[in-house]
């Protein structure tokens, strides 16, 4: 049973432009209960996400590789090829949705495009699973 989905819109459009559901069972999740990570949380839709989680009443830590000046509180600037960094950024989460990538890796080198998708991934999938986290939720590449 889903307990929250959570829909972007855009502002020239009537159908959604992302939609999150994070479903729950007997352990589940509770609205506004608990705390979310977001990863790419800088950027245009990683701020509709926060957003969203936040008004439906949880914590959200956010997380991007984009320098805001500070690494405390609900914002962490975080390379996503750090594993052991994730490992403590998500400890104690109920979910964490996967934003954190570049929009397109044509400007990127073959190498640097498999960290981007690849090595970052892997390590924001293996963190979840180091914390015991079950829910997650991603977005897939436009260049697949």
């Amino acid at each position: 049973t889903p307990l929250l989905c959570l829909c972007v819109w855009g502002s020239a459009t009537s159908t959604p432009l992302l939609c999150l559901c994070l479903c729950g069972g007997a352990e589940g999740l509770t609205l506004g209960a608990g705390r979310v990570v977001v990863t790419g949380a800088s950027g245009g839709t990683g701020q509709s996400i926060v957003r969203g989680f936040r008004d439906a009443g949880y914590a959200v830590q956010e997380i991007d590789i984009e320098d805001r000046g500070v690494t405390v509180g609900d914002y962490k600037q975080l390379d996503l090829r750090d594993g052991d960094g994730l490992n403590d950024a998500f400890a104690g989460a109920c979910g964490v949705v996967h934003f954190g990538s570049h929009p397109g890796d044509g400007h990127l080198s073959t190498s640097a495009a498999w960290d981007n998708f690849m090595t970052a991934g892997f390590n924001v999938f293996q963190a979840a699973r180091n914390c015991g986290i079950r829910r997650v939720a991603w977005a897939s590449s436009i260049e697949v």
